[in-house]
Order: C-alpha cells, then structure tokens, then sequence
C-alpha cells in the first residue's frame, strides 16, 4: 500500500492514538509521526510499548492506559496533560470486548464493555477536547457492526452503537468552537484483531474475502489514510458523519 503524505499539515502539531501497539492503532500513530505530528501512545502493556517506542522514535511519547480502568484512564490523561500543553488531534480507537452470544454473556461483562468502548471515551473526549483551539479535530473509530451486527459479536455490536451517537452529539457541542469531529467504521482488516475473529468462527482470509465485493480485506494503512484526511484541512467541512471504510462490505445504501 502506498503511503500518502500529506503536506506540511501536522508538521509539529500535537496527536494522542489509543490502542496504538498494534493493528490500525499502530499505523495511524506511525503515519502522523511520519508525517511530522507528536503522539501519544498507549497500551495496557508496558512491554508492548517499549517495543514499539523504539520503532516509532523519539516523536513518540509512550504511557500505560487500560481503558477498562478510570484510574488509568485518569492518569493517563494527567500524563498526556503533563508533556502537552495544546492538543491539535484525537484518535480514538478503542480496545475489543470479549466475544460471545447474547445469551452467554454475564451483566458484568456488559459494564466492562461499556467502560472499554464507550466510558474510556467520554472520559479522553471531554478532557482533550477541552485541550484543543480551532482547526483542531477528534476521530472515533467504532465498526460495521454499529450498521450489521456480526455474528458472535454482541458486545461490540451493541456498545459500538454508542460511539455513533457521542460523535454527533459531541459534533453539534464543538462546532461553534471550530473543532471537528468525526467518525469511521472500519470493515475487516489485515490485524490481530482480525485473525482472532478468523479463529472465532473458524473461518479463513480467503472466505471473508468472498464476502467483499473487492475481494480483499483492507490494509491498515488505508485505514490510517482515512484518519489523517479527516484530522487535515482537506475535510475542513465535515463533521458528525460517520464514515464507512470496508470495500463495499456493508450492502445498505445509507
């Protein structure tokens, strides 16, 4: 996949990615780093992060977040607000809650997965934003299921959903103020992620190919691409849309 640069519009500016050790995390904070941006990574592991400071360098500032956790949750934004002063782009991609039937899922585990999607969200959203002067601009990524449930999903397929309705609420609160926000549901992609729901529903690259009209799973630098146009001046009048980026997966017009 080709990587697209994008002129000089995050040349020194200020980015915070969540879940940003691997998959469309990882990607996005490299190609803003790439790019020219400082971000904040975070992870629930600190190995995780060793690992990939060092690949990402020193543009890359590295802390311990588990987003089921306020605690951590709280320290990390005091730590993000400790190195930054200004806040000029949020991207919120949040961790996986566990899979399972409807039926086969305890109440607990419906808190614990709002915390992880939704919670951890609110949370990073009201105090980064408050960070942030215009021409700024937050990105929450959610899923297809928000539109299709998946199978054996039902966690995500319902928590996700939430994320929808933050964005545009969110949206219509920050517009006055010049700050963007928008969102992206992302279809299958080449990731961990990916490959643990392969094994789930014991299935292979080849037949969740078939299911997609390009006949391919998408390349996360596609998804980093997506990311940085709507963090850049180049979508300067979007905002509270959801955007789907899944090679035709999703069947419905709207």
């Amino acid at each position: 996949m080709r990587k697209i640069m994008f002129s000089n519009y995050f040349n020194g500016k200020n980015a915070v990615v969540t879940a940003s050790t691997s998959g469309l995390g990882f990607v996005t904070a490299k190609s803003l780093i790439n790019n020219g941006a400082n971000v904040v990574i975070c992870s629930r592991s600190r190995e995780k992060l060793k690992k990939v400071k060092s690949e990402l360098g020193n543009n890359a500032k590295d802390f311990v977040c588990d987003l089921s956790n306020a605690d951590s949750v709280n320290e990390f934004i005091r730590n993000v607000k400790s190195i930054f002063s200004e806040i000029h782009y949020f991207v919120y991609i949040p961790g996986d809650p566990m899979p399972g039937k409807f039926f086969n899922i305890e109440i607990d585990d419906w808190y614990k997965a709002t915390d992880i999607l939704l919670i951890s969200a609110v949370r990073m959203v009201k105090e980064f934003s408050s960070m942030m002067n215009r021409n700024s601009s937050i990105v929450i990524s959610t899923s297809v299921a928000i539109k299709e449930p998946l199978p054996d999903l039902a966690l995500s397929n319902v928590v996700r959903l939430s994320l929808a309705g933050l964005v545009k609420t969110v949206s219509n609160e920050l517009a006055p103020n010049g700050i963007r926000v928008n969102g992206i549901l992302p279809g299958y992609f080449l990731t961990p992620g990916l490959e643990k729901f392969m094994k789930l529903r014991n299935i292979n690259l080849k037949e969740i190919s078939k299911l997609i009209p390009m006949m391919r799973v998408g390349d996360p630098e596609e998804f980093a691409n997506l990311v940085l146009f709507l963090l850049s001046p180049l979508s300067s009048y979007i905002t509270g849309t959801m955007i789907t980026i899944d090679g035709g997966l999703l069947r419905s017009v709207f």
